[in-house]
């Protein structure tokens, strides 16, 4: 439920219910510095925001890409079990890192 309100929260994010499981799938709007490096690297846009997100974040996901979404959508998987810090300081870093992913990290 945590999951659900954090990414619920956030422009260009959707997570729908989890009804059992130790996953959240959230659907994500990839735009910005992160859809253009994944056109110049022709690579999904997802698989780009997962890697990014590892670097920068230290989130480990796997992109939706590797699950057969429905072409023009993309998603991540996110473990709720997370090794690195709580679950709830990761949504945070998760949520911090899709609100500055369309501008890049140029500073």
């Amino acid at each position: 439920a945590k999951a659900l309100s954090v990414f619920n929260d956030v422009s260009g994010m959707f997570c729908a219910e989890t009804v059992a499981g130790a996953h959240v799938f959230p659907q994500i709007t990839v735009k910005g510095f992160l859809m253009k490096k994944a056109i110049s690297l022709g690579r999904p846009a997802d698989a780009v925001y997962s890697s990014e997100l590892l670097e920068r974040a230290g989130i480990t996901t796997e992109p939706g890409c590797c699950f057969g979404q429905r072409p023009g959508t993309f998603h991540f998987r996110l473990s709720m079990w997370q090794s690195s810090n709580s679950f709830e300081e990761d949504l945070e870093r998760v949520q911090k890192f899709h609100v500055e992913h369309p501008d890049g990290w140029f500073q």
